[in-house]
């Protein structure tokens, strides 16, 4: 039988919230927006308007699902990056991360930022929490992020409702009135040379798809 593709709708249900900031897509190299074999991995570029560009990926094998979205914003100083990393496997979840970031943000702002991913958070309190994340995943974390490395099936529907109410707390940040702040910029440059550094997904990708192409899609894609 078919394994169930718990966040099999992610992938639209994003799409589909970015339309109103003006989602279009970008150029992707064709070599980095797809690749076939034992996993199936597609990957777009959206530009959301003048406000942001999201990267997502999805990657599908006999067993496992993967869906990550990254969305940086033209005005970090204001707006934060989310964030969105959701595994399964068997048709289980198996890890998920949820969150609105902060680099270089001001404590004003970033506190404004900080209640509203934990008002998110309340939402969904009957998900399971792992008390020990990765430090450098939730250093620039205002707090209210969510991560579980919850197996029930029964969570994957709150898991993608939970995503898509984070990506919505984004939404409506990125859609105020725009207040660049000197410095954003080399912030949110730091934060991807930091999460590049560290990225969890580049032994699997190497392992899958080579190491030479590996390297060039988180460089120039994810966290480019």
């Amino acid at each position: 039988p078919a394994v169930a593709r718990p966040f099999a709708p992610v992938w639209d249900a994003t799409a589909a919230r970015l339309d109103p900031l003006g989602r279009y897509d970008a150029p992707l190299d064709p070599a980095l927006a797809a690749r076939d074999g034992r996993m199936r991995l597609t990957a777009a570029r959206w530009r959301v308007g003048p406000a942001a560009e999201c990267r997502i990926v999805r990657i599908l094998g006999a067993a496992a699902e993967v869906v990550n979205v990254l969305i940086f914003p033209a005005d970090p100083g204001r707006v934060p990056v989310f964030a969105a990393e959701l595994l399964a496997v068997g048709g289980r979840p198996r890890l998920a991360f949820l969150d609105l970031q902060t680099p270089g943000q001001a404590d004003d702002v970033r506190g404004a930022v900080a209640g509203r991913a934990r008002a998110v958070a309340a939402r969904f309190a009957g998900l399971p929490r792992d008390p020990d994340p990765p430090g450098w995943a939730v250093r620039h974390s205002p707090g209210g992020f969510l991560f579980t490395r919850t197996d029930d099936p029964g969570h994957a529907p709150d898991l993608c409702a939970a995503c898509l109410a984070y990506l919505g707390a984004w939404a409506d940040l990125a859609a105020g009135p725009p207040a660049p702040v000197a410095g954003g910029s080399d912030a949110l440059a730091a934060y991807k040379r930091e999460h590049l550094t560290h990225a969890p997904s580049r032994p699997f990708l190497a392992k899958v798809y080579g190491d030479a192409w590996a390297d060039r899609f988180l460089a120039e894609f994810l966290y480019g």
